[in-house]
């Protein structure tokens, strides 16, 4: 009797033990934690999206479409911002999965700049398993391009040949500065949820700046309070929960708008972290904040300065339906909302977004997830949208959009002899 119940002891004992592991390991995220989440993650997502990993249709890249739509809908032509769409979004109806299409103003394909992933990455993931962000255009036809899970950041000509790429986990939106050379996020090796901000020579591809996240922002005296999430009390990497800071942005203040910032100076540094629903200024040189802002923002994406001193927001308002773009004024911290989804013109995304104040009050706005581009007025009216139609229920994700002059590309610079059926 006395070696039946030392047996169930010792079961008991090994259960529990068991448990308390468990416990402790989901509680403290200990090794294997992330092993074991990630795997969970992967298996889920399979079971879901398993004709994307076998390659036979990019169901990852796939939104549902409104009921009645239209590849183009012009409603107000009148009132349309002149210059032209460049779209990066997935392009399954041409020959790569991801692309970049130029449109005048009538909705015509002017030019296609095919991006294959598997080229720039041959030894990463499959196209299907990653995604198209950052994108920056250039006037000599060359684009700029980076890609969420991916494993590269490269410079693309007008013809889709590489003129040179990085390896590295650059994600989100690319920034090209008024000097010219590029900003981006950048996963550092070391520890996963801290990032490199880096500056790049678009000639070179060389890095021209590195500012780890932690180390130069974070950690500087008076900022933890700012920008710190911990887990427990303890400054140590292992304390971090995972991704506490998830950035997504980043913007130079250029010497064309630095006068409407007198708080602000030409070269300083915004940012966003979409995980503390804050978007903050830093300075170009020390790194220390001048401005920050959680909120009202949700989840946010793409804050910009505005010729006007004031900073405009991507509010994607996670899980409440309607996304919106926010006005806010740095100095009083008075904000308004420029635009909000309505059932009568849905907007919402609840990842990715990103958006463009024209030049005649008019928003240019891309709901990634959506699949679309719309146009909207300072009143809050359609005037044309743009959806990316993959078959009768389904639109593609739309990464971006921007407007550029009719005149921004340089004479020749998309010319592509093997293309020309495709307006290059």
């Amino acid at each position: 009797m006395k070696e039946k119940h030392a047996r169930y002891l010792f079961l008991f004992s090994v259960a529990f033990l068991a448990y308390l592991t468990g416990v402790l390991t989901g509680a403290f995220e200990l090794p294997p934690y992330k092993l074991v989440s990630s795997s969970i993650r992967d298996v889920a997502g399979f079971v879901i999206h398993w004709k994307n990993d076998l390659g036979i249709e990019p169901t990852r890249h796939l939104y549902r479409g409104q009921k009645s739509r239209t590849v183009w809908n012009i409603v107000d032509p009148q009132r349309m911002s002149k210059g032209l769409r460049v779209v990066a979004s997935v392009t399954p109806s041409h020959d790569a999965l991801y692309g970049v299409r130029l449109f005048d103003q009538d909705g015509n394909e002017l030019h296609y700049w095919p991006v294959h992933y598997d080229r720039l990455d041959p030894d990463g993931r499959s196209p299907n398993n990653i995604f198209l962000h950052g994108f920056s255009v250039f006037e000599d036809g060359a684009i700029v391009v980076n890609f969420d899970r991916g494993g590269a950041l490269a410079k693309i000509d007008a013809c889709g040949n590489t003129l040179w790429k990085l390896g590295g986990g650059f994600h989100h939106l690319v920034n090209r500065s008024y000097d010219g050379s590029i900003w981006a996020w950048q996963y550092r090796t070391d520890y996963t949820f801290d990032h490199w901000l880096v500056q790049i020579d678009p000639v070179s591809g060389d890095f021209l700046r590195r500012i780890s996240l932690i180390e130069d922002i974070i950690l500087k005296p008076d900022q933890m309070g700012i920008f710190g999430v911990l887990r427990f009390d303890e400054v140590t990497p292992s304390r971090y929960q995972s991704d506490p800071f998830h950035p997504n942005d980043v913007e130079i203040l250029g010497p064309d708008k630095s006068d409407a910032f007198p708080e602000f100076g030409t070269g300083d540094i915004m940012i966003s972290l979409r995980s503390l629903n804050l978007v903050a200024v830093l300075d170009s040189e020390s790194l220390k904040a001048k401005w920050y802002q959680h909120g009202p923002w949700h989840r946010q994406h793409d804050p910009d300065f505005q010729p006007d001193g004031t900073i405009t927001v991507f509010d994607n308002r996670l899980d409440l339906g309607q996304s919106q773009i926010v006005r806010i004024d740095p100095l009083s911290g008075e904000w308004a909302s420029l635009f909000r989804g309505s059932d009568e013109i849905p907007f919402y995304t609840r990842m990715r977004g990103q958006h463009q104040l024209l030049e005649n009050g008019n928003l240019l706005l891309t709901p990634a997830n959506s699949g679309r581009v719309l146009e909207v007025s300072p009143q809050g009216k359609l005037v044309w949208e743009y959806q990316n139609v993959f078959d009768e229920t389904r639109n593609g994700v739309v990464s971006m959009a921007m407007l550029v002059p009719e005149d921004f590309f340089a004479p020749g610079a998309l010319t592509c002899p093997s293309r020309l059926s495709t307006g290059g």
